[in-house]
């Protein structure tokens, strides 16, 4: 049960990588809904999603940027895979 609510939440991007809940993605979510279900937008709803939206922004720049470690641990294991699928191949041809 406890796995499912963790991929519900990571579907909805509630949650970061870690599995802690984030506050600034929640916020968001409420600020949207609130702004879809009121019939005409006031100058507080739309301040609201701006402060809302401007921390949401911030919070992704000043996390670091992993993607450069991905792009790393990504090539290893595709260098990983063609060592073993060369293998593979050279096993086939020596039982022919």
């Amino acid at each position: 049960m406890k796995a499912k609510v963790l991929r519900a939440l990571a579907f909805l991007r509630l949650t970061d990588e870690k599995h802690n809940l984030s506050l600034t993605n929640i916020a968001l979510v409420i600020v949207l809904i609130r702004l879809l279900c009121v019939p005409s937008i006031d100058i507080q709803s739309l301040a609201a999603f701006m402060g809302t939206l401007i921390s949401y922004q911030a919070k992704r720049w000043i996390q670091p940027n992993t993607t450069q470690d991905d792009a790393a641990e990504l090539k290893a294991a595709i260098a990983s895979l063609q060592t073993k699928v060369t293998g593979l191949q050279m096993g086939q041809k020596l039982n022919r």
